[in-house]
C-alpha cells in the first residue's frame, strides 16, 4: 500500500546550546530559513511542543521554509540534552506548502506518530508522510495521496484509525470520483480496512469525526451538489466495515431527488460549520439552514436551522432549531416545545427601529399570537424610546457602538406560555462577523 518517500530524513546532531526558542529562530534564519505554518490546518502554529518519546520532556517542532531551494519546505524536530538542542529529525520536502500535521499514535505503542500533510502539486490531492518514533528518531513508513485526512478511534477498540479522504485523479480506476478510506496500522505497516467509493460528482466536498452517539464515532461526509444545494453523509464502522447509515448514497441521481436526502442544506455556504455538538450533550448534530433572503414572505423553514442527531439506526432525530436574522447579525434558540407552527415575520415595519422581527406561537395573520419582538434601534433613537417602555416588558439583549438590540413581551401569552424575559435573554445570541 505504502510506497518509501524519497524525502531527506538527518540523523541527530548537536544543534544549539540553551533553551532559547529565539536563538533557534534566529539560527534558522542564519540559515535562509523562516518560520511557516500549515496553510489548511486549524492549528496555525509553527513551532509545537509535544513530548514525543514519554521521557517527560517536550521536544520542539518546528515548521519552515527555505526559499530558492530544490527542498523548500521542512519539519525539524529537536530534544533537549544536557543543556543542547539536538536535531532528531529534519524532514524536508519539495512542495508548495504544508497542509497539516498531526501527532497521534496509530501503532498503538504509546507514543505519538507524526503524520505530515503537504500539497506537492496543483491536483487536488496532496500528499500525506507518516513517520514513526524508533531507534531515538522518526522513521518512515510510508506515504499516499488525500484530499483530508484526520485521527479517531472509530470502533471504541482503544486503538487510533487513519481517515482519508481522497479524489480519483491519482488513482487508475475512475469509476469514482472520491473514496473514503479507512486504514490501521500494526507493527508499523498499513493495511487498508475499509473503503467507500462516490459514485456521483460533487462539485465539493469535506469531512469532520465525531461522536455520532453514545456507543459510536462517525465520519460526517458534507456534499455540495452542483452548487445547489448540498447534504451531508454519515459513515460509521461496523465490523471492520464502513456503513452508510443514512442511506443517502444510494439515491444515485441527486439532482432529482433533494428532498430524499437527509438532511438537504440550501445554504450555499459551504464554509459554514454545520456538524457540531450544538447543545452540548458530547454528541455531533447535524444542521440544515435555509437559504438567505431578506426581501420574502412569511416563512417557516428559511432563515431557520435544523440540527439533527443520528437516531441510532437509519434515520435523525430533530435535536435543536435556531432562527438565523444575518442582516443585523444574531441567532434565536427556538426551542422545539414552542412547536413546528412557530413561525417569524421579518423586517416588520416601524418607526425609528432599524430592523424588527416578529415571533409567533402560531398563524402569523393573528396578531395575538404574537409571542414578543426582537428590535434594533440606534443608540441615538433609543434614548428617546427608552423611557415609554414598561421596563416589565422588554429586555435589553445587546449593546454595540451605535445599536441597541431589545426584545419586546406579549405579556400575557408569555405568561400562558411560562416564558420570561430572562430566559428569552438566555436564547439569544449576536453573532461574530
Amino acid at each position: 500500500m505504502f510506497e518509501t518517500p524519497s524525502n531527506l530524513m538527518s540523523k541527530p546532531s548537536t544543534y544549539i546550546n540553551g533553551e532559547s526558542i529565539n536563538k533557534i529562530t534566529e539560527l534558522l534564519t542564519k540559515e535562509d530559513k523562516s518560520l511557516t505554518i500549515p496553510l489548511g490546518d486549524t492549528d496555525k502554529r509553527a513551532i509545537r511542543h509535544f513530548d514525543l518519546d514519554k521521557d517527560g520532556k517536550d521536544e520542539l517542532i518546528l515548521l519552515y521554509k527555505k526559499e530558492n531551494n530544490y527542498f523548500n519546505y521542512g519539519v525539524m524536530i529537536l530534544k533537549q540534552s544536557h543543556n543542547k538542542w539536538e536535531i532528531l529529525n529534519n524532514i524536508t520536502f519539495s512542495c508548495k506548502n504544508i497542509d497539516k500535521i498531526m501527532l497521534e499514535d496509530l501503532t498503538g505503542d504509546g507514543k505519538a506518530e507524526l503524520a505530515i500533510g503537504v500539497k506537492t502539486s496543483e491536483k487536488s490531492n496532496k500528499t500525506l508522510y507518516i513517520y514513526s518514533y524508533h531507534r531515538g528518531f522518526f522513521e518512515s513508513i510510508g506515504h499516499l495521496p488525500y484530499l483530508n485526512y484526520d485521527i479517531c478511534d472509530l470502533n471504541n477498540n482503544k486503538k487510533n484509525e487513519l481517515v482519508v479522504l481522497k479524489d480519483a485523479d491519482n488513482s487508475t480506476n475512475k469509476n469514482y470520483f472520491h473514496s473514503l478510506q479507512v486504514f490501521e496500522f500494526s507493527q508499523n505497516k498499513c493495511k487498508l480496512t475499509s473503503s467507500f467509493n462516490f459514485n456521483t460528482p460533487s462539485a465539493d466536498i469535506k469531512f469532520s469525526l465525531g461522536r455520532a452517539s453514545s456507543n459510536h464515532n462517525g465520519i460526517f461526509v458534507t456534499r455540495n451538489i452542483d452548487n445547489t444545494f448540498m447534504y451531508t453523509d454519515l459513515f460509521i464502522l461496523s465490523h471492520n466495515k464502513l456503513i452508510d447509515v443514512l442511506g443517502n448514497e444510494s439515491i444515485h441521481d441527486k439532482s432529482k431527488a433533494p428532498e430524499k436526502l437527509k438532511p438537504v442544506q440550501s445554504s450555499l455556504n459551504f464554509s459554514i460549520d454545520l456538524i457540531k455538538d450544538i447543545n452540548n450533550d458530547g454528541i455531533y448534530e447535524i444542521g440544515s439552514i435555509g437559504a438567505f433572503n431578506l426581501s420574502r414572505d412569511p416563512q417557516y423553514p428559511y432563515n431557520f436551522c435544523y440540527w439533527y442527531q443520528w437516531d441510532g439506526k437509519n434515520g435523525l432525530k430533530k435535536e435543536y432549531k435556531e432562527y438565523y436574522n444575518k442582516q443585523f447579525n444574531y441567532k434565536m434558540e427556538i426551542p422545539l416545545s414552542w412547536t413546528e407552527k412557530f413561525a417569524v415575520l421579518e423586517n416588520v415595519k416601524e418607526t425609528l427601529a432599524l430592523n424588527r422581527s416578529d415571533f409567533f406561537i402560531n398563524d402569523y395573520t393573528n396578531k395575538e399570537n404574537l409571542l414578543f419582538s426582537i428590535k434594533v434601534y440606534s443608540t441615538h433613537d433609543w434614548s428617546s424610546l427608552e423611557q415609554s417602555l414598561d421596563k416589565n416588558s422588554y429586555a435589553i439583549l445587546e449593546k454595540t457602538d451605535n445599536k441597541i438590540y431589545i426584545c419586546v413581551i406579549n405579556e400575557e401569552l408569555c405568561n400562558l406560555s411560562k416564558i420570561s424575559l430572562s430566559h428569552l435573554k438566555s436564547l439569544f445570541q449576536s453573532i461574530i462577523k
